[in-house]
């Protein structure tokens, strides 16, 4: 990307770059909220994309504009909005750094229907991956549903193969049998990823201290 609206490619300092996937209803919106709720002293930026023209997500998390850009339409991972997403990643460091406190990391929270296994390939692409690092990609599960989604969804299967924490939320609301069978079913699609149980996507990970790929 070249011209005076590209992104700073001797940036001395890479930004750490998490992705949040997950099918609706797994509690996506809910992690952004704890994340945003966790990390208020922090210097971080989110990017919002929700599939539906009306952002729900946005209105739902209720974020300052100071601190969210929303893609709406699509997924940011379709051609129909990858370039959209890409100026927007390249014009985030000039829009959040301030002078003597630069952006800490880069959270986005995909569609639910977002296949994320081009992300790197997309940053190496466009020159990017000089100024962010993909440090995580999270999958939020929905116990309740996953299994019957793999073999309707294939993306679903997608973000769980990409991911590197698999984020198992609602474990309140099922029983020890199921969650195990959820679980070997995790394995077997992605043996690497870290399988984290959850209520209310709570835990201790934090997505972008997670170690690169």
């Amino acid at each position: 990307a070249g011209g005076g609206g590209g992104p700073d490619l001797e940036r001395r300092i890479v930004i750490p770059l998490s992705l949040v996937t997950g099918f609706l209803g797994g509690g996506k919106t809910t992690l952004l909220q704890r994340l945003i709720e966790e990390n208020q002293g922090r210097r971080l930026a989110y990017i919002v994309n929700e599939f539906a023209e009306a952002d729900v997500d946005c209105r739902l998390l209720n974020l300052v504009e100071d601190k969210v850009v929303s893609i709406p339409g699509g997924s940011i991972f379709c051609r129909c909005l990858s370039g959209e997403f890409l100026r927007i990643l390249q014009t985030i460091p000039e829009r959040f750094d301030a002078p003597g406190s630069p952006l800490e990391g880069v959270v986005i929270e995909a569609s639910g229907i977002a296949d994320p296994k081009v992300t790197v390939s997309m940053l190496e692409e466009t020159r990017l991956d000089r100024v962010y690092e993909l440090r995580a990609v999270v999958s939020v599960i929905d116990p309740g549903t996953f299994l019957k989604l793999i073999h309707t969804l294939p993306n679903v299967i997608s973000q769980v193969k990409a991911c590197d924490v698999a984020l198992v939320n609602k474990t309140d609301l099922h029983d020890e049998a199921a969650l195990q069978e959820l679980e070997t079913e995790i394995e077997r699609i992605n043996p690497r990823a870290k399988i984290v149980r959850s209520t209310f996507c709570r835990s201790e990970i934090d997505i972008l201290a997670a170690p690169a790929r």
